[in-house]
C-alpha cells in the first residue's frame, strides 16, 4: 500500500492511496464510505490474458473488479473516477491488434477513439444503478499534465454536484 498527498488545491490536499492489485479486494471494506475511488484502467490491456485456468481476459478482469465496487454496498455513495491509462500507446496497439479480435461485438475498426467509448460503454454497463461515472482518458504527453489537474478538479465539482442529489 502506498499513500501520496495529492495537492491541487492547497486548502483541500487530497490523499490518495494506492493498492496493489493482489491485495486490494482483501482490504477494500476498510475504505467503505470514501468520497471517491480512481480506478486505472490500462487501456493497452484488451489483448492481455490473466494466466489463470480460465485465460481470463485482463481487460475482462478489470471491467470485473470495477463492477465489484459498483456493486458493493460498502461504495454506494462513492463518486467513481475512471482513469483509462496509455492512451498514446493504445492508439498505436490497436493499429496492429484489433479489438474485435478479443472483443468480437466492437465494430469501430482501428480507432482509437472509438475503441475507448467502447471500453467506457463497457464499464459504466458494469453499473447496475444509472451511477455517475467521471472518466478521463490519459495520454502520456506533458501537456496532459494540466488535462489531468482539471479531471481532478472536475470530478470534485461533479462530487458536490452528486452528494447534492444524493
Amino acid at each position: 500500500m502506498k499513500e501520496t498527498e495529492l495537492i491541487l488545491d492547497p486548502s483541500a490536499p487530497l490523499k490518495v492511496i494506492e493498492l496493489q492489485e493482489q491485495q486490494a479486494m482483501k482490504i477494500l471494506p476498510q475504505f467503505a464510505g470514501i468520497q471517491c475511488c480512481l480506478f486505472t484502467i490500462d487501456l493497452t490491456c484488451y489483448d492481455r490474458y490473466l494466466n489463470d485456468d480460465a485465460g481470463t481476459n485482463a481487460l475482462r478482469d478489470r471491467i470485473a473488479k470495477l463492477k465489484d465496487i459498483f456493486v458493493s454496498p460498502l461504495f454506494k455513495e462513492t463518486l467513481v473516477m475512471l482513469m483509462f491509462t496509455n492512451g498514446s500507446a493504445f492508439a498505436k496497439h490497436i493499429i496492429t491488434s484489433p479489438l474485435n479480435s478479443h472483443f468480437p461485438d466492437y465494430n469501430g475498426g482501428n480507432n482509437a477513439d472509438a475503441a475507448t467509448k467502447y471500453i467506457l460503454k463497457k464499464c459504466k454497463r458494469a453499473s447496475p444503478r444509472d451511477r455517475a461515472v467521471v472518466w478521463h482518458k490519459f495520454l502520456e504527453d506533458e501537456a496532459e499534465t494540466e488535462s489531468t489537474a482539471n479531471f481532478f478538479r472536475q470530478s470534485a465539482l461533479c462530487r458536490a454536484v452528486f452528494m447534492t442529489y444524493i
